[in-house]
């Protein structure tokens, strides 16, 4: 769950952004449920700032890398928009079914909890807190937020069939 101090962070983050302003109610109650929104905005910033170095680049191996790293940017917004899509059909598919709804409405809660997560880990390491964990650890440690990740979009498309 995220502490008020969190919920105020999202809060006045959500509000700064220009999509912030005509965002409903929930803001204020569950902030934390819109970090999809953060995720997706912090993708589409990687990806322009890897097709900008990808235009700079001159090294053959430095530009497949690039382009792998393009690719995956790519793929992950396509993940998340598909993942919302599926959200809001499976709100309307089972909006009879109360308890479904309610166990539909926990899962995204969950799923935008572990964004929230990450976010606050990656946001740690860029500011230097105290982490001694090596590449491995930091690795292991993404595949862990991932893994849920994947776990709850693999129960909505499967919900969707």
């Amino acid at each position: 769950m995220v502490n008020r101090f969190g919920k105020n962070i999202i809060r006045k983050w959500v509000l700064e952004k220009d999509w912030g302003h005509w965002l409903n109610d929930d803001i204020h109650e569950n902030p934390q449920n819109l970090m999809y929104l953060a995720e997706l905005e912090d993708l589409r910033i990687y990806l322009d700032e890897e097709k900008e170095e990808f235009k700079h680049s001159n090294s053959v191996s430095d530009r497949k890398i690039i382009r792998t790293q393009i690719k995956d940017y790519e793929e992950q917004i396509k993940d998340l928009e598909e993942f919302v899509v599926n959200y809001e059909r499976l709100q309307e598919r089972y909006k009879h079914d109360e308890k479904m709804l309610k166990q539909i409405r926990q899962d995204w809660e969950e799923y935008n909890l572990e964004l929230f997560g990450r976010w606050n880990h990656v946001q740690a390491l860029i500011i230097g807190g105290n982490d001694d964990s090596t590449q491995e650890e930091r690795r292991l440690q993404y595949k862990k937020y991932r893994a849920k990740l994947n776990e709850i979009e693999l129960k909505f498309k499967r919900l969707l069939e």
